[in-house]
């Protein structure tokens, strides 16, 4: 079954708001943002189809730029030149992704990939450019220790983020949660949303490792406010509650003065552990 994305405010609460004909004109008009050029208007259509406001057109601008000093991937191998600069795995080939499937895939998305910056519109969270959680949106592009892990419907449509941040000396990461669509949040897609999530955090943890032999990723956790797949983590047995893992201070990344600190705050359940070569 279809399932159309609703229409929501940039507030925290994303509540659903009346789709008005002003709002499909402004999807379907060209939008005429300031210096608007070849190499960024694909980039300028996909902003306009959110935002109408000339500063949020900077912003993405000035955050895209930003992304291009930081790894395509945070788990890919990182090496020093001689010269002591670090060399970053750039290849997509390296790319850690699922085939589209009934039963939803995911991906982890590139952090130059300009989704990131509307994945709160996407999945109804304020994870965007112009919500409470642009901070953690801007470290997750600009930072080598944090990436969104994307879940994709059987039609390629982004339907759930989380994003992750890896402690690289302590060999710890942690989900900040869980955030899907409004559309996907029968028990069905829930579920097919937390199988999909597990397999992604099997497949990073295993190829970071592997690329970081000294530093290796024992634990990850994920934070309990706000997760919509928190029905799925209360199995004491595999995701029993631990001590809260530190993480980042999101706000700090905002471009708004959002003081946003993060859902993994409070309280967070165990995702996997290492044990035995494997993550279980």
């Amino acid at each position: 079954m279809f399932k159309s994305r609703q229409c929501t405010s940039d507030k925290g609460s994303q509540r659903k708001l009346k789709v008005t004909m002003n709002k499909c004109k402004n999807y379907f008009s060209n939008v005429k943002f300031d210096g608007i050029v070849e190499e960024n208007k694909e980039l300028a259509k996909l902003i306009g189809k959110w935002y109408d406001k000339n500063s949020t057109w900077q912003n993405a601008q000035r955050i895209c730029n930003e992304s291009l000093n930081a790894p395509r991937n945070i788990f890919t191998k990182v090496e020093i030149n001689k010269e002591g600069k670090v060399i970053y795995d750039k290849n997509p080939k390296h790319d850690l992704k699922e085939e589209i499937s009934q039963n939803f895939s995911y991906h982890w998305l590139p952090k130059q990939d300009y989704d990131n910056l509307i994945l709160g519109k996407y999945c109804n969270c304020y994870a965007h450019i112009e919500g409470a959680g642009q901070g953690i949106m801007r470290a997750s592009m600009i930072l080598d220790n944090c990436q969104n892990l994307v879940i994709r419907n059987n039609f390629g449509e982004i339907i759930a983020k989380s994003t992750l941040y890896v402690n690289k000396i302590q060999g710890y990461a942690v989900f900040n949660n869980v955030e899907s669509s409004f559309s996907y949040r029968d028990d069905e897609s829930l579920l097919k949303i937390y199988k999909a999530f597990l397999r992604g955090s099997k497949a990073f943890t295993e190829t970071y490792n592997k690329n970081n032999l000294d530093h290796p990723i024992t634990k990850i956790s994920i934070g309990k406010n706000r997760n919509t797949i928190l029905k799925y983590l209360t199995d004491q047995n595999s995701h029993p509650e631990i001590l809260v893992q530190k993480s980042l201070k999101f706000g700090e990344y905002s471009l708004n003065g959002s003081g946003y600190a993060g859902n993994w705050e409070e309280k967070q359940r165990l995702v996997l552990k290492r044990g035995l070569n494997k993550y279980v």
